[in-house]
C-alpha cells in the first residue's frame, strides 16, 4: 500500500494551509486509461512550488498511484490542481482515505471532504461515504454513467412538460430542386 510516510525534504506540517480540504473524485477525465478503468482525484493547492511537492509526495508514497500531474495554469481563484490517478477496483475507496490521511501529515488537515463527480454536495470523506458515491468497479461505473444520462434527458423532459413549455419535434427542411440536383450527382441521395 504505502511506501513510506513523507518524502525526502517533506517534514511534518511542511504545507500546512497550502492544501485545500475538499478533494474532487472523477470531475475530470483520465488522461491515462478509460474513465471506467481508472479514478481521478484532484487537490487543489494554493501555489505551483506546494503542488510539485504534494505530486512528488504522492507518486513515491502510494504504490496504487498510477499517475500524478499539476495542472498546466492557475484557476481563477489562484489555486493549482494537482491530479491523481488511480486503478478503479474494490479497495480504491481505502486507498483514497489512506491517501488523503497521509497528505494530512504534510497539510495539516483534521477533516476531508469530497464532491463526487457533477454532484455540488460536499461530504465528509469517510468510508460510508465513500462506497455509497464512487463506483468502486468499471461495471458499476458504466451502469452509473448510463444512468446520469437517462435521469438528466428524463429530468428535462419532465421540467418541460411540468412548465408546459412547447415541445417541438424536428421538421425536415424542405429542399429545393438545385439542391436536391447537387445532391443526385454527388451520389448521396
Amino acid at each position: 500500500m504505502m511506501k513510506s510516510n513523507l518524502n525526502e525534504g517533506l517534514y511534518e506540517n511542511d504545507l500546512a494551509r497550502l492544501i485545500r480540504d475538499e478533494i474532487h473524485i472523477d470531475e475530470y477525465k483520465s488522461k491515462i486509461g478509460k474513465d471506467e478503468d481508472v479514478i481521478t482525484v484532484t487537490f487543489k493547492v494554493t501555489d505551483r512550488a506546494p503542488a510539485n511537492d504534494l505530486v512528488g509526495f504522492i507518486e513515491k508514497g502510494f504504490d496504487f498511484v498510477l499517475d500524478s500531474e499539476v495542472s498546466a495554469g492557475e484557476k481563477s481563484d489562484g489555486d493549482y490542481l494537482v491530479f491523481v490517478e488511480i486503478e478503479r477496483k474494490k479497495d480504491a475507496d481505502q486507498n483514497i482515505i489512506e491517501m488523503c490521511k497521509q497528505v494530512s501529515n504534510l497539510a495539516d488537515i483534521d477533516e476531508w471532504y469530497y464532491r463526487y463527480y457533477k454532484n455540488t454536495d460536499k461530504k465528509p470523506l469517510n468510508i460510508d461515504n465513500l462506497t455509497q458515491d464512487l463506483p468502486l468497479t468499471p461495471t458499476q461505473y458504466k451502469a452509473s454513467n448510463s444512468n446520469n444520462e437517462q435521469d438528466t434527458d428524463t429530468a428535462l423532459e419532465n421540467m418541460q412538460m411540468a412548465a408546459k413549455v412547447p415541445m417541438k419535434k424536428p421538421v425536415a427542411k424542405k429542399q429545393n430542386n438545385k439542391t436536391s440536383f447537387l445532391q443526385r450527382l454527388a451520389g448521396i441521395k
